[in-house]
């Protein structure tokens, strides 16, 4: 197997080290700095085994999606009794199902 040599030299994988523990901004900075891709300063940080610490994205709250456990409490909270047998219905019944009953109950 041929052994391909490195875009990275030494100075710049000890420069990494020394900018460690490296975040989504420093990618940025020597992606710049040595015109790459910031994916490969991430990727390169991985395969030495410098602290990379990834961006963490907190959830918005309009990206919620109701579960199937959701629309099953919904609907048997308006019809005041348990209803067996809607966990094999499919989500779409679920949600127009639960829709429909809000709307006409006054609960939506």
């Amino acid at each position: 197997m041929k052994k391909v040599k490195s875009f990275y030299t030494k100075e710049m994988v000890e420069e990494l080290r020394g900018a460690s523990p490296l975040d989504l901004d420093d990618a940025n900075y020597f992606a710049d700095k040595w015109q790459t891709t910031v994916k490969s300063i991430i990727q390169k940080c991985l395969h030495e085994q410098i602290t990379y610490l990834p961006t963490v994205h907190e959830k918005h709250p309009l990206t919620f999606r109701p579960t199937k456990l959701d629309y099953i409490k919904r609907i048997e909270a308006i019809a005041r009794t348990g209803l067996p047998g809607l966990d094999r219905a499919p989500v779409a019944t679920l949600k127009l199902l639960s829709e429909r009953l809000a709307r006409y109950s006054g609960n939506g």
